[in-house]
């Protein structure tokens, strides 16, 4: 199972934006 490039850097765009969102919604309590 062999992914491209462009797959490669959208999932990396998509948790580098997801992650902080993610830790600030748990850590916010909202």
């Amino acid at each position: 199972m062999a992914i491209g490039i462009p797959e490669a850097l959208t999932l990396t765009g998509i948790c580098t934006v997801m992650l902080p969102m993610l830790t600030a919604w748990i850590v916010g309590g909202e």
